[in-house]
């Protein structure tokens, strides 16, 4: 009876990072060891022989059977809460007192007879699961707010834009999604990723694709134009009828390109520290962005 409950134990353990592996262990060989003594006299013998053993084997079985039966489910939440908090412990242990409580966690479970402590662990997992949330959640309303921004900031610029539905919706549907992944992630390094370099990323490519719109529309009205004219002409050559007699038809507005300018790439130095290279930056800022104004475009500061 006492080797099946030990390989019961020994298979729950099996791979996890449970306690009492080891004596789990020291307890089965010494079962196999007394039960191939087939003659009773040796049988006893033997048992007498290692009765100290048995005796302290006796002692950590207790223990084990404790954990086993009552203490298993606050292990595995603790076990589970660590691997959850692996991934935000950086901006957990900024703050002192949550450090000190993940030091703690981390302690017991390391502990290789941890019984008499576990009953701690409820406790830190909560004040330590409260925490991470908190800062989860900060980070990620954060990064919702500088994506939702981005998304409005271009959902104005598509207004502009008659028809071509399905470009529009590819565009505002590219910051959606991101928006989206923001809303069930859980690791704060990677919200900060989304509210930094994919949503410049994404920024920049839905620029391009704005720029591609642009070049079609005009292009478009410059053959509507052309046409227009041919057909003025046409008219002319019969009637006799003066460009000036002719009412002019309304064009359609024209939808400058951007040009996204990045302020920190035109600085050569690491660092400004005279008035005159403040001056020598500003002027070739100036000079970046009225260069992109003289070429019929708009500017997006980076």
């Amino acid at each position: 009876k006492l080797e099946l409950l030990l390989k019961r134990y020994k298979y729950s353990a099996e791979g996890l990072n449970f306690p009492g592996k080891k004596e789990i262990d020291s307890g089965l060989k010494l079962c196999e060891a007394l039960l191939i003594q087939k003659d009773r006299f040796y049988f006893f013998k033997y048992y007498l022989e290692q009765k100290e053993e048995w005796l302290e084997r006796s002692e950590d079985l207790e223990d084990i059977k404790e954990f086993f039966d009552t203490q298993k489910p606050i292990w595995s939440a603790a076990i589970e809460a660590k691997e959850a908090l692996e991934r935000n412990k950086h901006y957990l242990n900024k703050d002192a007192d949550t450090k000190k409580l993940h030091d703690r966690l981390l302690e017991i479970l390391s502990f290789s007879e941890p019984y008499e402590f576990i009953h701690e662990l409820p406790k830190l997992q909560e004040k330590l699961d409260k925490k991470n949330d908190e800062l989860i959640l900060k980070a990620r309303t954060t990064t919702e707010e500088a994506v939702e921004l981005k998304l409005q900031q271009f959902k104005k610029e598509l207004e502009k834009i008659e028809q071509r539905g399905d470009e529009k919706y590819e565009i505002l549907e590219t910051f959606r999604k991101l928006k989206k992944r923001a809303s069930s992630e859980y690791c704060i390094a990677d919200l900060s990723l989304i509210a930094g370099e994919d949503l410049i990323e994404a920024e920049n490519e839905m620029v391009f694709e704005l720029n591609e719109i642009y070049k079609k529309i005009t292009e478009e009205q410059k053959e509507k134009d052309e046409i227009e004219a041919k057909k003025q002409a046409g008219t002319q050559a019969k009637t006799g009828e003066t460009p000036t007699q002719k009412t002019t038809q309304k064009k359609a507005p024209v939808l400058k390109p951007i040009e996204t300018i990045y302020p920190a790439k035109l600085n050569t130095k690491i660092y400004l520290a005279t008035v005159s290279e403040v001056e020598e930056y500003i002027d070739t800022l100036k000079a970046k962005l009225l260069s992109a104004i003289d070429n019929g475009k708009r500017v997006k500061i980076n």
